[in-house]
């Protein structure tokens, strides 16, 4: 049972590292072409927005296997933790570049907390698994 589940905790892992890759993917060609139509604040704002939704979508259905039907604290708490994503992120940033003052290192630090963040923050907060008996499927 124990070697199952770390099984699928890395499942999960690998498959959100993925998505996630690929959300990053999506948000650079979509702010890219949005670049050719409107100004460069809204273009990254736009991109933003679309590859969340992706991730959301993909995460929920892919790598967390969820039935439930979205509702409005699914999206609330996918956003709540997204901001603590973005706090984690830039503090974490902040604080090797002040000691370090060298960019890549406090960068890449910075990318793996948030992605821990986000990661935990979407298993046991966004996508918590209830009992199938509970489940309302879409």
């Amino acid at each position: 049972m124990k070697r199952m589940l770390e099984k699928e905790n890395l499942r999960e892992l690998l498959l959100f590292a993925f998505i996630g890759g690929c959300s990053t993917a999506l948000d650079f060609i979509l702010y890219l072409l949005f670049l050719n139509a409107v100004n460069v604040v809204i273009a990254k704002g736009a991109s933003m927005i679309a590859a969340s939704v992706f991730s959301y979508l993909m995460n929920k259905t892919l790598t967390f296997k969820v039935r439930k039907k979205t509702d409005t604290g699914m999206v609330v708490r996918f956003y709540i933790v997204f901001v603590l994503n973005l706090l984690a992120n830039v503090t974490v940033n902040w604080l090797f570049y002040s000691m370090l003052q060298t960019k890549l290192i406090p960068f890449i630090l910075a990318t793996a907390a948030g992605m821990a963040v986000n990661f935990f923050g979407q298993k046991y907060f966004v996508f918590q698994k209830i009992p199938a008996s509970e489940e309302h499927t879409e």
